[in-house]
Formats: C-alpha cells, structure tokens, sequence
C-alpha cells in the first residue's frame, strides 16, 4: 500500500501521539495501584515497609512522570503533542475521503458506509480537549512548575495545591489521550466516525482497580502481579 505524502504524513503522527497518549495513564495507574494494594493487603505493606526507602522513590518517580508527560502532551513544542496531530487532520480532509480509505485498504470499490470527516468533526474533540487543558492549567501545570520542575512554593503552600487536586480529574485527563487516540486511528484506517468512547470512572471503581482501556488493565495487571510476588511463600 503506498501513501500520498500527505497520508504519511498523517500516520507518523499518528505512531508519535500514540506512542506519547498511553504514557500519564500508564505512570498514573501504576502509582495508584502500588499505593491501593499497599493499603488493603496487610502482607504487601509489610513487605514495602522493608524496603521502604525504593519504593518511596519508585512512586515519587511515578508521580512525576505523570505529569511530566501530560505537560508533553499539551505542549505545542514537544514531538507527538496532541494539537500537531488535530490541526494536520483538520487542514487535509481528503485523508478521510472514502476514494482514499479504500486506496490504503486496496479495495476495489469505495465503501459507503465509511464516514468522511470535515472540520466539523474535529469541533467536539477539541471542546473535550479544551476542558481538559483548562482543568489541567488550572490545577495540575503549577504542580509539575512550581513543585516538581522547580522548588518556588512554601511546604504549606504545596499542601494546599495538593488539597484542591483529585484522583478522578487525573484519570480522566489521562484516559482522555488513548481514548482520542483510538477515534482518530478508527477514523483513518477504518472510515469510523469519530465519537469518544466513555473513559470516566469512579473514585470507588478506580480505588477497585477498574478500568476503561487494555493499557490501563495490564498496568494493573502486572502491578497486582509484582506486588503479590513480593510475599510468596511468605516473603
């Protein structure tokens, strides 16, 4: 299957933001689950407790990543940032004309159930997006500026940024990215229309270790994996 420059184009950005969407949930996640299965299991606080010191560092170092790469995500300078990807599909519709879908799928006839995006489709996306960045410059960019990047804030003043922040904004924040991922990838190589899966939870299905996407099950997944390993046989 050979692509036009511009379709190519469109596909490397494609691989660079999802390469960069499933980073904060996976840190995020990760991060949660060490500290959940930490409270709920007796056994593997004991076995923490006795190295301590490392993972105190592991999830200090969790905490940062999150937000280090939802800071990438938004920033209109980093490689895979999520504007590249939208205003490119915006500004060259005929990626998503049915001639071209089915010339990438090598198929004779067009299929007509293939939707064609306009910039109209790109409007709710970007609304999400735009809820998102605004949540995220409000409460989480001073966090990773101020707290984390560099020490400009008092310890009362850092426990009070912390107080206003939630669990639920983050993982919505963070589940947000795979989920538009996952739009624009159906809507290129199948012809879908772009519509958001659902991907908010709970505080309580969060806390439970549910989760909305396959990158965020196998974080859990192997999270719950290493951490019952760490008291087989009674270690």
């Amino acid at each position: 299957m050979a692509l036009n420059h511009i379709e190519q184009g469109f596909a490397d950005l494609l691989e660079s933001f999802g390469q960069e969407a499933g980073l904060p949930q996976r840190y995020f996640r990760a991060e949660l689950r060490l500290n959940d299965v930490a409270a709920q299991k007796l056994r593997v606080h004991a076995a923490l407790d006795k190295n301590a010191e490392f993972w105190a560092i592991a999830a200090n170092a969790l905490h940062l990543a999150t937000l280090i790469s939802l800071y990438r995500l938004f920033d209109t300078d980093s490689i895979g940032n999520v504007y590249e990807i939208l205003n490119y599909g915006q500004e060259h519709p005929a990626i998503f004309l049915r001639t071209a879908l089915a010339r990438r799928r090598q198929q004779e006839k067009e299929d007509p159930s293939a939707h064609e995006a306009t910039a109209d489709d790109f409007i709710p996306l970007r609304k999400d997006l735009g809820r998102h960045r605004t949540l995220f410059d409000e409460k989480y960019r001073p966090i990773r500026g101020k707290i984390l990047a560099h020490r400009v804030l008092s310890a009362a003043e850092q426990r009070e940024i912390y107080a206003s922040t939630s669990v639920v904004e983050v993982h919505e924040i963070c589940s947000f990215f795979p989920a538009l991922h996952s739009v624009l990838w159906q809507l290129y190589t199948n012809g879908l229309r772009p519509s958001l899966r659902p991907y908010v939870l709970s505080f309580e299905q969060i806390k439970a270790g549910e989760t909305v996407n396959q990158g965020q099950h196998a974080v859990v997944r192997h999270t719950d994996r290493m951490l019952d390993s760490l008291i087989i046989d009674g270690k």
